[in-house]
C-alpha cells in the first residue's frame, strides 16, 4: 500500500502541475517540490537496502553520475558565465530521479499490480484529452500559450513534450494486455489510441503508428490487412476529401512549419539547429575534462545528446544502467521493439529520459508485466 500512496502521490502531484501551469498559476511546480524531498528521502533509506544487488548497482550508477557532475559543474562554473548551478542540480535531479525511484520497484517483494495504477490514469487522463478536445478547452491544451495556433490536447500532463513518452508507453502497455496477455481492455486501447491522436504530437502519433503495424503484424496479420488497411484507406480518402477544413482547424501550423523547413528541421522540431549551436560551443569551448564529464550545461531536447552533453562518456553508463532496468522483467521482441521506439524518438526529441515526469510511467511500464516476481538483477552482471 505504501508504493501505490508514493506513485499515486506522484502521479496526482504531477497532475495538478499541469493543470496548473495551464491555468497560469504563479506557484505550480508541486511536483519538483515533491520530487526533491523523495530523491533525497529515497537516498538515504535505500542506503539500508544495500544487499540488494540491483540496488547496490543503481547506487554505484548514481555515485558516477554524481560526481561526472560534481567535475563538470567546476569546469563550467571557472569557464562559463552563462552557467546556471540551480539549473544545472535541477536537471541532475531528473536524470537521477529514474534510478532512485527504481529502487522503490526494485524492493517490492508483495507483487503489487502496477497496471492498475496505469489503468486508471489512462482512464482519467484520456477522458480530460476528449473533453478537451469536444469543449475545445485550452486548461487542457498541449501547446497551451499557443491554443491558437497549434492543435492538441494532454489532459493533466505536465509539459507537451512529455506527452509522447507517456503516451508511447500507454499504448504499448496496452497493445501488450490485449494482444499478449489477451486481457479484456479493448475498449481502453482503442480509446487510449484515439487520445494519442489527439494529443496533437507528432513523436505520439509516429509512436502510435509503430507499434499499432508491430502488433497487428506479429499477432493479428489477418485483422491488419482485413480491418486495418481497409481503414487506413478509408481515413485517407475522407482527409484528402475534406483537407481544406481539416488542415486549416487542425493542422496549418505543422503544414506551414512543413513547408518553410527542411524534413529533418520539421520532424525535430528545430532541435537541429540547438545541435549544431551546441558542436560550435564545444569546438571553442570544451577541454579534455569537458570531453569526457560534459560540461552539465549544455541541452538540446534531444536525449541520447544531451546525456553525453550533461555526463560526458558517463552517459553511456547511465544509458547502460537504463536498459538494464527496462529488460529486467520482459527479454521479449515485443519490449525489444517497444524499447527501441521509445529511445529513437528520444534521441531526436528528447523529454523521455531527461524528464521529471516519463520516469514514474516507464517504471510503472516496466514493473506492470506479468512475468517473474524476481526484480534482482543476475548477480554476474551487477556493478559489485
Amino acid at each position: 500500500m505504501t508504493r501505490i500512496f508514493i506513485i499515486s502521490v506522484l502521479l496526482i502531484a504531477d497532475s495538478a502541475t499541469g493543470l496548473l501551469f495551464n491555468l497560469h498559476s504563479p506557484i505550480y511546480r508541486i511536483g519538483f517540490v515533491l520530487k526533491t524531498c523523495i530523491i533525497l528521502s529515497f537516498i538515504i533509506y535505500y542506503l539500508t537496502r544495500l544487499k540488494n544487488t540491483s540496488v547496490r548497482s543503481i547506487y554505484f550508477v548514481l555515485s558516477i553520475c554524481f560526481f561526472s557532475w560534481l567535475i563538470s559543474s567546476t569546469s563550467s562554473i571557472l569557464i562559463n558565465p552563462d552557467f546556471g548551478i540551480i539549473s544545472s542540480l535541477t536537471i541532475l535531479s531528473r536524470y537521477l530521479f529514474f534510478f532512485v525511484l527504481a529502487c522503490l520497484f526494485l524492493d517490492d517483494k508483495t507483487g503489487t499490480d502496477y497496471g492498475k495504477i496505469l489503468k486508471f490514469f489512462f482512464i482519467i487522463n484520456n477522458i480530460f484529452i476528449i473533453i478537451g478536445f469536444c469543449f475545445t478547452l485550452r486548461i487542457f491544451s498541449s501547446y497551451n500559450i499557443m491554443a491558437d495556433v497549434r492543435f492538441g490536447y494532454k489532459g493533466l500532463i505536465y509539459g507537451a513534450n512529455e506527452v509522447a513518452g507517456i503516451y508511447i508507453l500507454g499504448i504499448a502497455f496496452f497493445y501488450r494486455e490485449v494482444f499478449r496477455h489477451k486481457q479484456p481492455k479493448k475498449m481502453l486501447l482503442f480509446v487510449t489510441c484515439v487520445a494519442a491522436v489527439l494529443t496533437g504530437t507528432k513523436a505520439t502519433l509516429i509512436g502510435l503508428i509503430l507499434i499499432t503495424l508491430y502488433y497487428f503484424a506479429k499477432y493479428k496479420a489477418r485483422h491488419l490487412i482485413v480491418v486495418l488497411i481497409p481503414l487506413v484507406i478509408l481515413t485517407t480518402s475522407l482527409v484528402v476529401q475534406n483537407w481544406e477544413l481539416i488542415n486549416e482547424k487542425y493542422l496549418a501550423s505543422n503544414t506551414e512549419r512543413f513547408l518553410s523547413n527542411d524534413l529533418i528541421t520539421f520532424l525535430m522540431s528545430g532541435r537541429d539547429i540547438y545541435i549544431v549551436q551546441n558542436f560550435t560551443f564545444i569546438n571553442n569551448h570544451w577541454s579534455l575534462i569537458n570531453f569526457l564529464f560534459g560540461d552539465s550545461f549544455l541541452y538540446s531536447e534531444t536525449d541520447a545528446l544531451d546525456l553525453y552533453f550533461f555526463f560526458g562518456l558517463v552517459g553511456a553508463l547511465y544509458l547502460y544502467m537504463y536498459t538494464r532496468l527496462f529488460f529486467i522483467r520482459d527479454h521479449s521482441i515485443d519490449n525489444i521493439f517497444v524499447f527501441l521506439v521509445l529511445i529513437a524518438i528520444a534521441a531526436v526529441s528528447g523529454h523521455i529520459i531527461q524528464s521529471g515526469v516519463v520516469p514514474v510511467f516507464v517504471l510503472l511500464y516496466i514493473f506492470s508485466e506479468k512475468g517473474s516476481r524476481q526484480y534482482e538483477m543476475p548477480r554476474s552482471n551487477s556493478f559489485n
